[in-house]
């Protein structure tokens, strides 16, 4: 029988065909057991969404996020069984960064919303004044700040209001 080689990487030499299915074929039974486990925790982490959404009265946000959370940590612990814990790691700094970099305005607006919150800087019924326009405070949340023009409502994100200077006149 003829042995048929191909250069899988260069610089790293020839392996046989044969050798590369060797190496698939001996860890399919791990590859099977990752996906079983990986179907597994998102039906068990589709059923912790909805049992945060119904009983406990969470927000979409947070049972969503809770269910990411949990569905790529068990991910990178599958994929650190599967290609090693040094690609793993690098994966899971890489999508920290990103993730990171993609929440900066939502963790802006919170930090700034428990300040307004927490120092009660606004609080509803205020008259606010930001720029030309002058609204009345409806709502302070942890993300943004509700107002009321007339019949209009109109949403301030907390990071906005934190980056620009802004009046307020208590009722």
């Amino acid at each position: 029988m003829n042995n048929v080689t191909v250069n899988v990487l260069p610089g790293i030499g020839s392996v046989s065909l044969l050798d590369l299915f060797q190496k698939v074929w001996d860890s399919l039974d791990d590859i099977i057991v990752c996906v079983g486990i990986l179907i597994l925790s998102l039906k068990c982490t589709r059923s912790l969404h909805f049992c945060m959404r119904s009983y406990f009265g969470c927000m979409a946000y947070i049972s969503q996020a809770v269910h990411f959370a949990v569905m790529f940590t068990i991910t990178v612990f599958l994929m650190s069984l599967l290609v090693g814990m040094e690609p793993a790691k690098s994966l899971f700094g890489g999508f920290s960064i990103g993730i990171g970099y993609a929440m900066q305005p939502y963790i802006v607006s919170l930090v700034a919303g428990g300040t307004f919150l927490f120092t009660r800087i606004l609080r509803a019924g205020d008259r606010l004044e930001i720029g030309q326009q002058t609204v009345i405070v409806d709502h302070v949340g942890l993300l943004y700040v509700a107002a009321k023009t007339g019949k209009t409502t109109s949403y301030f994100p907390n990071s906005m209001l934190a980056s620009s200077p802004f009046s307020v006149m208590r009722s």
